[in-house]
């Protein structure tokens, strides 16, 4: 059984392409399909037959993402809101320890000040706070989903809703990281105020898996005046496609 996730206005019609193709599936809810058959084959049918994005993602669902950004989020919300409750049974920790190792080597590398504030944004269910940082500095996590943010907080990280985020803290941020998220940042606001919480000279690294949003989020923040570098990381275990520095100010 496949679990694919959509938009309400896509349900529809990617059921009726199933169904021409002999799968077997059924409304689970909102925008929640389930369909017989192989994840392989069920992925080749939707990709060689719609002309929207047709994603695989953690090698057991399918995400069909409608051509509107604001619907793309929906998209995902409702996918972090409906596996919350086993996301860490789903991911490999392993890799996400690595990546978010990976970023604060960077994140250091940068030269920021020893009472540093930094921010993992989309910071899912808190495993960054896991990891050893320098005691002087402050982290706090941002994440859209409520149940990722009780997650969060159990495992130790101060956490922001966004509403808090994108009212309190303007200019705020001498750092932010993100760890296999921006691939699924849709929403230029949410974008748009991510650049607005770092201070001037403030960097933010993230990682794109497999190379998804890269050009559309370095040409996004390249309009907003940010300098775009790439930060090449050799030895290990896992790829986690290519990591970006994006620096706000000219320094």
């Amino acid at each position: 059984m496949v679990e694919i996730f959509t938009d309400e206005f896509l349900t529809y019609r990617v059921m009726q392409l199933l169904g021409d193709n002999n799968f077997s599936c059924r409304c689970m809810g909102q925008g929640v399909i389930w369909c017989s058959g192989s994840l392989g084959l069920v992925h080749q049918v939707l990709s060689a037959n719609l002309l929207f994005e047709v994603r695989r993602y953690l090698d057991k669902y399918i995400l069909v993402f409608p051509d509107n950004c604001d619907r793309c989020q929906q998209v995902v919300d409702a996918f972090f809101s409906n596996k919350s409750f086993d996301y860490d049974q789903s991911v490999d920790q392993f890799r996400n320890i690595e990546n978010i190792n990976n970023l604060f080597s960077i994140v250091r590398s940068c030269g920021l000040s020893e009472n540093a504030t930094i921010l993992d944004y989309g910071c899912g269910s808190g495993v960054s706070a896991s990891i050893a940082l320098p005691s002087s500095w402050t982290m706090l996590g941002v994440d859209r989903c409520a149940d990722m943010r009780c997650l969060a907080s159990a495992n130790g990280l101060s956490v922001l809703s966004p509403s808090e985020f994108n009212v309190s803290y303007l200019s705020h941020f001498d750092a932010i990281f993100s760890s296999y998220a921006m691939h699924l940042v849709y929403s230029t606001f949410d974008l748009r105020a991510l650049w607005q919480s770092l201070r001037e000279n403030g960097v933010f690294v993230a990682n794109f898996h497999k190379g998804y949003g890269v050009k559309r989020i370095s040409l996004f923040f390249e309009q907003l005046g940010a300098v775009v570098v790439s930060a090449p990381f050799s030895g290990n275990v896992y790829d986690h496609g290519p990591y970006i520095i994006f620096r706000k100010g000219s320094k």
